[in-house]
Parts: structure tokens; C-alpha cells; sequence
């Protein structure tokens, strides 16, 4: 008997190379793919299809985090926008009728202060901040499905089909 440990990196390479074995090749595996692998290897199915869902669940939370930090970075590219032309107006305008532009620098350096820390908080948010606005997101899609979800029954049941 051997009585040898294996490091989880061992394991991992050894499984691959089971599933390989298996004619299961490449990167990416379907969900069949998976609980077909995990009837091969007389693996739990029941706690397979847990892992399999706890992982959907994480990759839609990385994809909701993405999504906000894609968001925050637009909504700061439109603040700019509007900053440098309303200056560029405000600027004309100034030189066109008082020829002083001290009252433009002033509005201007205000604008950009506060321009300035919506870039910090759009491009180098916190990481609670955006946990926090990614759980926002998945909520808020969540309630977005059963909404649609009442409301289709509903319809159904008005319209006569059960």
C-alpha cells in the first residue's frame, strides 16, 4: 500500500489527464460535459450539480462587477464631454462680450475638482464598492425575472392559455 500524498496540483494534473482519457479534450465544458465526466469518475451528481451552480453564481457576480465598472468608466467619458464643451461655450462667450476670463477659470477649476474625484471613484473604485453595486445589479435582475415571470402568468391565465 502507498501511503504517498498527492499536492492538489498532482490531483488536478491526474484528473486531467483522466478526463482526457475520457475523449474529453479542450478548454471549456458543457454542463453534460461536466455531470457525464462526474458519472465516469462515480462522483457525487447531486453535489456536482451544487459546485456547477455555485460557480454560474460567481461568474454572473464577476460579470455584474465588469459591468459596473464598465458603466461607472462611460458615465465618467460623458461628464467630460459636457465639462469640455460647456467651457469651450462658456469660454466663447466670455471673450465674445467681456473679454475677462476670470469667472470661466473659476467655474472651470470647481467643475474639475469635482470632475477630477469622479474620475478616481469611476476608474480606481473600491473593492466593497463594487461588490456592493455589483449585488445592486444581480438584485435588481432578480426582480426584474419574477416580475416579468408573475406578469407572463398572469397574462396567460387572462388570455386563456394554461
Amino acid at each position: 500500500m502507498n501511503d504517498r500524498f498527492y499536492t492538489k496540483e498532482e490531483l488536478e494534473k491526474i484528473l486531467q489527464r483522466v478526463i482526457e482519457s475520457k475523449g474529453y479534450v479542450g478548454e471549456k465544458f458543457t454542463r453534460d460535459d461536466i455531470l457525464n465526466i462526474a458519472k465516469d469518475l462515480n462522483l457525487d451528481l447531486n453535489q456536482v450539480l451544487i459546485e456547477i451552480e455555485k460557480a454560474e453564481e460567481v461568474a454572473e457576480f464577476e460579470r455584474a462587477k465588469f459591468l459596473w465598472k464598465e458603466k461607472k468608466k462611460r458615465e465618467f467619458f460623458q461628464h467630460l464631454t459636457v465639462f469640455i464643451l460647456f467651457n469651450l461655450l462658456l469660454t466663447f462667450i466670455s471673450l465674445s462680450f467681456s473679454k475677462g476670463l476670470l469667472f470661466v477659470l473659476l467655474f472651470a477649476g470647481f467643475w474639475g475638482i469635482g470632475l477630477a474625484v469622479d474620475f478616481f471613484k469611476s476608474f480606481f473604485p473600491t473593492e466593497e464598492k463594487v461588490e456592493k453595486e455589483a449585488s445592486k445589479i444581480l438584485r435588481s435582475k432578480k426582480l426584474k425575472a419574477k416580475l416579468t415571470s408573475f406578469f407572463d402568468k398572469l397574462l396567460d391565465r387572462f388570455l386563456g392559455k394554461s
